[in-house]
């Protein structure tokens, strides 16, 4: 394989990767969204928001490759810090 077509094969892999976590939080923050907690709101909605990217982030880093298992994870996690409570996650 030519130096050229591995980057381009890597950029791909990097874009896939991207497309994932931005599908994740997208739809981690979907799930917040629709629940009753007040983090959706200003001004909880940033740090929330932070909480949930960094937690898509660790864990897709781990391997976790599921756009749904990452967002089930990342509101489970924001809701276990910051009462959230069960059932919110749609």
């Amino acid at each position: 394989m030519s130096w050229t077509s591995q980057l381009l094969q890597e950029r791909d892999l990097e874009l896939d990767a991207g497309r994932t976590l931005i599908s994740a939080f997208d739809e981690a923050w979907a799930s917040v969204r629709t629940s009753s907690s007040w983090l959706h709101q200003e001004p909880g909605s940033e740090p929330a928001r932070m909480i949930l990217a960094k937690r898509i982030i660790a864990v897709a880093g781990k391997g976790e490759q599921n756009v749904s298992a990452l967002a089930d994870d990342a509101v489970r996690y924001l809701a276990r810090w910051h009462h959230i409570g069960p059932g919110s996650r749609h």
